[in-house]
């Protein structure tokens, strides 16, 4: 049955963030022991382990090194091809690759790859010829679409094959297919014909030629479900589109939308993370997080030369989701970015020279919190630094030769607050400090006063349950 779509005009106000902190990527790439930095293929097998496809071989990551398969001329069960297209799991633990020289199945049980996929096609009853995508739907079941552009079901648990033919009347051929949660297959054809089809029944639910006209010579089209029930669609370069069927609605995101819009139209992947937010990976774009429950506000995910921990190339090849809710990225140049939203991240404070609000001072020694819980920071060259926690603000304190009541020394090594909140500050070459939060005391070593400071030099600060102050000394004891 076809309906008519509303298209949805996005005018709800802009909001469109920078990258944050929140987002922090860990790396792979070939100082890790990555075969190649440029990755065309992610796919996490039934064991655990992770495999990335590259221009150079495939390889296998366990979380800490990379075994890597290459092709080898002397033996027929090794890789076909080290030019690695696509990787599609395959019942039993197998995993179809994909290769510039044709396609071939590697076996966990053995470590081989035979290229005589054939075989294996028809030892599960499915006809042996050239299969274009493998798709894992819902209780073990796989979708194959070959070539020829037909359909077959192959259910491991029950080891039947069916074929489909949902496309009927529709003269166009399958690009790509998505079993939803509820057991129906979603698919949309070359064209951008889209329809809803009941496996069980063998029957249309719902089609729709409305994406014809959107998308219109973007070929081939790609599709994707989120946790909604919501349907994605891009081609090669033409943003992403999004169709709601509980609001019969259509809404596009691309360079010219508005408010929300995609920085760029090349979308290689698009997945959805633990939070519901929607991930679109692009070339040249980064990553762009649309947000649903904010009315598709975008938030863009790039590379920042000056953040070690931002995306390392803006030019995204693959992206995958894995079972465990880590969003792994491959790069055109770069290697593999990952996030893990299950590790406790730490915001990072870092000098920024065009930043006059960001930490003045990058190399630190020491840290101590104080009963309001905010902290001072001691530096090897940049002073004492507050750090107010509830403005997210900060203060340095530097040393002045003209103001006897400024800081003694600006390399800091020791710091102290004590039971009165007083902070006491250990310098090199400096002396002692106390500071009331208005002016600094002095605390110096005297070679004609035995009751002095032993040493100029104050490395360690503790203080005793009797409230008596104790003071290390570089070179001279114990004060």
């Amino acid at each position: 049955m076809r309906f008519m779509i509303r298209i949805a005009l996005l005018l709800w106000p802009l909001s469109v963030f920078p990258q944050t902190e929140l987002y922090n990527f860990y790396k792979l790439d070939t100082y890790n022991g990555l075969s190649h930095n440029q990755v065309t293929a992610i796919l996490k097998d039934q064991d655990g382990f992770l495999w990335f496809g590259t221009v150079s071989g495939l390889n296998r990551y366990d979380g800490y090194s990379c075994r890597i398969f290459r092709k080898n001329y002397n033996d027929s069960s090794s890789l076909l091809d080290n030019s690695v297209q696509s990787l599609y799991e395959l019942p039993g633990g197998k995993i179809w690759v994909a290769t510039g020289a044709g396609s071939c199945i590697y076996d966990s049980h053995t470590e081989k790859f035979d290229a005589d996929y054939s075989s294996f096609l028809r030892s599960l009853g499915l006809p042996a010829a050239p299969v274009s995508n493998i798709v894992k739907g819902n209780n073990k079941r796989y979708w194959f679409l070959y070539n020829n552009f037909d359909l077959y079901l192959y259910s491991a648990t029950e080891k039947k094959v069916r074929q489909f033919k949902p496309h009927m009347n529709v003269a166009g051929n399958i690009a790509s297919i998505k079993e939803s949660g509820d057991g129906t297959l979603w698919l949309v054809y070359q064209d951008g014909f889209l329809q809803q089809y009941d496996i069980i029944s063998n029957k249309i639910l719902f089609e729709t030629a409305a994406f014809k006209n959107l998308n219109r010579g973007s070929n081939p089209y790609n599709i994707f479900i989120d946790n909604d029930g919501d349907i994605w669609l891009w081609g090669v370069n033409n943003g992403v589109s999004v169709f709601q069927p509980r609001l019969n609605l259509i809404r596009q995101f691309n360079e010219n939308s508005f408010p929300s819009r995609l920085n760029r139209n090349l979308v290689s992947q698009t997945v959805q993370d633990n939070n519901g937010l929607i991930w679109v990976s692009t070339d040249h774009g980064g990553v762009n997080l649309i947000n649903k429950k904010n009315n598709f506000a975008i938030t863009y995910l790039l590379n920042d030369p000056g953040d070690q921990r931002s995306l390392s190339q803006n030019s995204i090849t693959a992206m995958y989701k894995d079972a465990d809710g880590i969003i792994w990225l491959g790069t055109y140049k770069q290697g593999v970015n990952y996030l893990n939203s299950n590790i406790v991240l730490f915001p990072l404070y870092r000098h920024q020279e065009a930043n006059t609000k960001s930490l003045p001072y990058d190399d630190v020694n020491r840290f101590v919190e104080d009963k309001a819980g905010n902290i001072w920071i001691g530096t090897n060259g940049g002073g004492l630094i507050y750090f107010d926690r509830k403005n997210n603000s900060f203060k340095q304190y530097l040393h002045d030769p003209n103001d006897k009541n400024s800081l003694s020394s600006n390399v800091i090594v020791s710091l102290l607050v004590d039971h009165e909140n007083i902070l006491w500050i250990g310098t090199y070459f400096g002396g002692l400090n106390s500071f009331d939060g208005k002016k600094f005391t002095h605390y110096r070593h005297s070679d004609i006063d035995s009751s002095s400071l032993s040493s100029d030099n104050v490395w360690e600060l503790f203080e005793d349950r009797q409230k008596n102050l104790w003071i290390g000394t570089l070179g001279g004891g114990l004060d």
